[in-house]
């Protein structure tokens, strides 16, 4: 009777799940069928931005559309390429007018903003308007809204302008407290992603190249800026220096902001540019419902492959944002793919697990026999992200790119005396060799085992350097010159022969499709997108993340670091810092 009762209660919790599961996909298609039929492009359109936080580089799809039931809270995003198609097709639509756009607090890293910044740049070239409107203007936001033919800036906003900064996080007090030695392994002489577990300071060596990578990217933003508001980079650097701007009408009377402004207000100067009275109605198009009101019309049976690897390269399948085994397959599926007649790596990630970007890396090299392989670096393509790069046919890195740190680092930490101390448990072993043992942290290495452990990861950073002189065509002695685990902006790296041109993934793509001899050919995105169960797990799981973002506020970077650290496993091809550039 028990296992009669058991088996009952779960064909219904089993047929509970499959109605739940109808529901989701019944108002899913019917939300998106919905919004397909409604969305019209009338004629005297504004296309409307609204950028903050980060943008993904391949557009993130959320099955569900504008609905989130349950209070998943996840919403689609729109990728920075397709965002930048939109913008160029929207340039010569008579019907698009000009843009809108308004920022907040943009986090994004400065090589993408170039990007977006750029294909804004030559919308306005057509002779479109461009209207922008910040309620808080970070650095990050000045240096999109800038590109604007006018500017306002909310009257109880904020102005940020003060310069750029890195910060790193080193835990090593805490350790020393918790009765936790770390174990540093690194090869390189500014491979310093180790140094947060063994010192509380940066270290000469990375101190130098971390000033070295800012005064890059200060230089480049300063540039831009100056170009757009007729400033000198002298001028604009000692309004940072003097933390001059302390109000929104400071901005103002700088002449950094056009004008201060509340929306009601802002809506009135865009009636302006229209042409309008001053009640009309304005008609606004956000991104991605315009982007639903034409099609593509491409047939080509040929295609070009374009992979986004973004991430942190781990072992494994990996998660959703990850680089796992998932690339592997994906590699080499494509070279095994007669109607693929090049591959387009978008590259953006700080490195992460040697042995498997050693894995891609070999199926990357394979492909490149067969067919073109070109790179498009992001806003990092450093260490590990390097490591998937080198062996391409060609590489474009942005100017802002960070690539770069070739170099190995191992985080290992003997937990004895933390286990012992601090919670009271202890333990003892017998085997039948002295290093039985070998790699156990609960008790003190011998120097035979730092020295072997050290030795491996010699042995990988040699085989690194291999990699990059062999696919860059350069002599050890240079790679070696130009490694150990230095950073690099994409403008050095161009200098130092680690790329071959400045440009974006439209450019890669268009030297992919002439080594091909292409004339006709369509796109065809990897990885592709998930299953309908897959999404739904990954939107649980983006919910959780979302609540402890919502619940640690500011110190939501710290845990995420610290659960980052516990997937660390094996020797790293990693970024030598934990970068967050303000």
């Amino acid at each position: 009777m028990k296992n009669f009762f058991k088996i009952v209660l779960g064909s219904m919790v089993g047929f509970g799940l499959l109605l739940f599961i109808g529901f989701l996909l019944l108002i899913a298609s019917i939300s998106n069928a919905g919004k397909a039929d409604k969305i019209k492009l009338e004629p005297n359109s504004i296309l409307k931005i609204e950028l903050a936080s980060e943008i993904p580089d391949k557009t993130v799809d959320n099955p569900f559309g504008d609905i989130n039931p349950m209070g998943f809270n996840v919403s689609s995003a729109t990728g920075l390429f397709e965002m930048i198609d939109i913008i160029e097709h929207a340039k010569n639509d008579d019907k698009i007018k000009g843009l809108y756009i308004t920022t907040d607090f943009v986090s994004e890293s400065f090589a993408s903003l170039d990007q977006l910044r750029r294909i804004l740049a030559d919308f306005k070239s057509s002779g479109k308007f461009i209207l922008a409107y910040n309620k808080f203007s970070t650095q990050k936001s000045y240096l999109i809204s800038s590109v604007a033919d006018e500017l306002y800036l909310h009257p109880m906003g904020m102005f940020e302008f003060d310069g750029l900064s890195i910060e790193t996080m080193y835990y090593k007090k805490l350790f020393d407290k918790l009765d936790i030695t770390p174990i540093p392994l690194y090869a390189g002489d500014f491979k310093s992603a180790s140094e947060p577990y063994r010192v509380t300071e940066m270290s000469d060596s990375n101190r130098v190249q971390l000033h070295a990578l800012l005064e890059d990217l200060y230089d480049n933003y300063l540039t831009t800026i100056s170009e757009a508001r007729g400033k000198t980079k002298e001028e604009l650097k000692a309004l940072a220096d003097e933390l001059a701007i302390t109000d929104p009408s400071k901005a103002v009377e700088f002449g950094l902001v056009d004008k201060l402004g509340y929306e009601d207000e802002v809506f009135d100067a865009l009636r302006t540019k229209m042409g309008y009275e001053k009640d009309k109605e304005l008609s606004f198009i956000a991104l991605d419902d315009y982007s639903t009101t034409y099609k593509s019309t491409n047939h080509a049976k040929e295609k070009i492959a374009v992979v986004y690897m973004e991430g942190n390269i781990v072992f494994g399948k990996g998660k959703s944002g990850q680089i796992g085994d998932e690339y592997i397959e994906i590699v080499r599926k494509l070279r095994k793919d007669d109607k693929v007649k090049a591959i387009v790596l978008r590259v953006n990630s700080p490195g992460g697990v040697a042995f498997t970007s050693d894995q891609i890396w070999r199926e990357l090299a394979l492909a490149k026999k067969e067919k073109p392989l070109v790179v498009s670096m992001g806003n990092y393509a450093a260490s590990g992200g390097y490591y998937l790069s080198c062996m391409a046919d060609k590489i474009y890195a942005e100017k802002n790119t960070i690539t770069g740190s070739i170099g190995v680092v191992g985080v290992l930490l003997n937990v004895e005396n933390f286990l012992e101390n601090k919670i009271g448990i202890t333990f003892d072993r017998e085997k039948t060799n002295q290093y039985a043992d070998f790699g156990n942290l609960k008790r003190e290495w011998s120097d035979r085992e730092k020295e072997v452990a050290q030795l491996q990861i010699k042995n990988i950073y040699h085989d690194f350097k291999e990699r990059v002189a062999e696919g860059r065509n350069m002599t050890m002695e240079r790679v070696e010159e130009i490694a150990q685990g230095r950073v690099w902006t994409g403008q050095d790296a161009l200098q130092i022969g680690l790329v071959d041109e400045i440009g974006d993934l439209k450019q890669a793509i268009a030297t992919a499709a002439e080594l091909a001899n292409l004339e006709e050919y369509k796109l065809k995105e990897f990885p592709e997108e998930k299953d309908f169960y897959e999404q739904l797990k990954e939107m649980m799981s983006v919910r959780t993340d979302k609540a402890i973002r919502k619940e640690l506020g500011e110190f939501y970077d710290t845990y995420q670091k610290f659960q980052e650290i516990q997937e660390w496993s094996g020797i790293q091809t990693r970024m030598p810092f934990e970068m967050t550039i303000e």
